[in-house]
């Protein structure tokens, strides 16, 4: 999978979604709410806008690092420097509550929530048949992790993934954008992360 990112100099986002989470893995329980992506990028940040069509909502963490994955959930697994990088995973539920970490794998993870949260200024929205949120990724917060500087320029590439999900929801979903190869579910598989080029 491969998409263009916008720039926009303002962050403003596309009027159409970038991308939608079509692939519904693992279980045949019909359960595939309609769920996208918007991206655009300027020379300080990435902004993202992740959207779901469902309700009722099933929320149950009441706090940053809670087990958000298990609620109505939609993430964001960003590899600035390609999938063979470590990757930074962007979870969060309808009431804005999140997981960041950065890691080459699941195993082996550094929980970023803390630190880096006050920097996205995440925006959440709950409507009658819907919710989304909204958040930007500063490049310079990308170099004290990396020991590198992302230089966003025409034509540079990066590594991710966009999901929706809800372990403990009913029906319980596991939706993706790029879609990945396992028997069971897991969405920390870098190897199966699609590719944003920035136009």
């Amino acid at each position: 999978m491969e998409i263009k990112i916008p720039y926009n100099k303002n962050l403003q986002l596309p009027s159409a979604p970038c991308g939608k989470m079509e692939h519904f893995l693992w279980l045949q329980n019909g359960c595939r709410p309609e769920s996208g992506f918007y991206l655009c990028y300027n020379e300080q940040a990435l902004k993202i806008r992740l959207f779901s069509k469902e309700y009722p909502r099933f929320i149950k963490a009441e706090r940053d690092d809670d087990a958000v994955w298990e609620d109505h959930c939609l993430e964001f697994f960003f590899a600035p420097f390609g999938k063979e990088e470590p990757y930074i995973n962007f979870e969060c539920n309808p009431n804005g509550h999140m997981i960041i970490a950065f890691g080459k794998d699941r195993y082996h993870r550094l929980v970023l929530t803390q630190s880096l949260k006050p920097s996205l200024h995440l925006q959440t929205a709950i409507h009658a048949d819907s919710w989304e949120i909204e958040y930007t990724i500063p490049f310079d917060a990308l170099a004290p992790l990396y020991g590198k500087t992302f230089i966003p320029e025409k034509g540079r590439e990066f590594a991710f993934n966009a999901y929706v999900c809800g372990d403990l929801a009913e029906p319980p979903r596991y939706g993706v954008w790029s879609e990945i190869d396992l028997p069971a579910p897991d969405f920390h598989c870098p190897r199966f992360f699609g590719k944003g080029v920035l136009d």
